[in-house]
């Protein structure tokens, strides 16, 4: 494996929490997930709380670069410490190696800031879900070839398997009827008009791909079997997060395209599949940031594999950000604080006017070029005083989702520090408490 060899420092956070975990990896450890003695760690990883990031990646048989890691695990638990305080850190202290602080460069450094501040997510590898796709086309590519043999199992043993759908419904009852009606026209070569069964073996028998086919076979009498395909869970991945985003990758390539009596993945399960997957990576699509990365981690996942073409990816993730943002619109619609003109206004006048500061409110969108600067100069000037306020506010969702990450708020402020000009800006909240 590629990270087998590596020396890592990474970091967890909860994804509902967002406690931390900063911890180093040596190489040779191909499934290493953590030293933390920690329960509650344990206890919230187990519950798939727990998102993991790379924060340095270094030859693990090199020793400068081991000792730079070493040298970097003490200075990520410092600064989460001074920064995040102990009450949202699952380690307990500090306990790593300092002496090689030299090796570090401002930009080892900046990384393990940058996450600790929720500004990134880390290293991203490249082509992060290649290595899923190549795995699971190949099992795509065998039962192609008939590798595996199809096995007769009766359908009351098929109704006891658990099943991994990747649509939006568990199964669709008219593709079930028509799969019956095809057998039942033809009962004595019914396995011609379907396909195998697939189910993967593990712990538990699992259907990854023939549901439908399994309630179909049900319906019609006569028929006491179905036609089965297993495959060892081991195939999909060697730990549990690989296999189930296999898994569900296995079932979108196997409904990519309408083969016999298929029902074709639906824009809405792979829409669906894509909100799953982000979820999975533990990805904030109200954070700017986190919105690359996101698109990124689809195209890795989905492209080719799924969806055929960039431009119809394009454009289901087109679709899937707008039904996000109409989603996010309404959340924040029910929970937004409105401010009228009157409690604009004396708000204005007791905080600041009472005591001869000029000042002027806007809406945030008025930021964008530093379009408020220009008002509150202009008042400045009418009232004859040389201290002056800005004050901010959302009036919309649409308002909120197009300016909360602050880019032009950042650089307002930035503008009047160059000017040097004595003006506070403040934003009132957003959302009621």
């Amino acid at each position: 494996m590629y990270l087998e060899s590596k020396v890592i420092v990474y970091g967890f956070r909860n994804i509902e929490t967002q406690q931390v975990y900063i911890g180093y990896k040596p190489a040779g450890k191909a499934h290493y997930i953590s030293s933390s003695g920690n329960e509650d760690f344990w206890r919230d990883y187990s519950q798939g709380l727990l998102r993991q990031h790379i924060l340095f990646i270094g030859n693990g048989y090199d020793e400068k670069d081991s000792q730079t890691a070493e040298a970097l695990e003490w200075f990520a638990l410092d600064y989460a410490f001074k920064i995040l305080g102990k009450n949202k850190m699952y380690n307990s202290h500090n306990n790593a190696h300092k002496k090689h602080e030299s090796l570090l460069t401002s930009e080892i450094k900046s990384v393990v800031v940058d996450w600790i501040e929720f500004r990134s997510v880390g290293i991203v590898l490249e082509n992060s879900y290649q290595k899923h796709r190549e795995r699971v086309q190949a099992i795509v590519d065998r039962i192609k070839e008939s590798f595996y043999t199809v096995e007769k199992v009766s359908l009351s043993k098929v109704s006891k398997f658990g099943f991994n759908q990747v649509r939006c419904e568990q199964y669709i009852p008219s593709h079930v009827n028509e799969i019956a009606q095809r057998i039942k026209e033809k009962p004595d070569n019914y396995e011609k008009n379907v396909e195998p069964i697939i189910a993967v073996v593990g712990k538990d028998i699992t259907i990854l791909d023939g549901n439908n086919t399994a309630r179909a076979l049900q319906k019609v009498l006569g028929i006491t079997e179905a036609p089965v395909i297993f495959i060892n869970e081991t195939e999909f991945g060697e730990t549990e997060e690989v296999r189930a985003s296999c898994y569900n990758l296995f079932g979108l390539i196997m409904n990519k395209e309408p083969e016999k009596v298929r029902v074709k993945n639906s824009d809405s399960d792979i829409k669906r599949q894509m909100q799953l997957l982000l979820d999975n990576e533990g990805l904030d699509l109200t954070k700017p940031i986190h919105v690359d990365r996101a698109r990124k981690v689809v195209e890795d996942f989905f492209l080719h594999s799924v969806i055929p073409t960039k431009q119809k990816l394009n454009g289901l993730w087109k679709s899937f950000m707008t039904d996000f943002k109409k989603g996010q619109s309404e959340k924040y619609r029910q929970n937004m604080k409105v401010y009228d003109d009157t409690f604009l206004h004396r708000y204005c006048w007791d905080k600041y006017e009472s005591k001869d500061v000029a000042v002027i409110h806007a809406k945030m969108c008025k930021t964008e070029y530093a379009q408020v600067l220009g008002y509150i100069c202009r008042r400045m000037k009418n009232v004859g005083v040389d201290k002056g306020a800005i004050v901010l506010h959302y009036t919309s969702p649409y308002e909120y989702l197009k300016f909360n990450n602050e880019e032009w708020l950042e650089d307002l402020k930035s503008t009047v520090n160059h000017i040097g000009l004595d003006i506070t800006i403040e934003v009132l909240p957003v959302f009621n408490e």
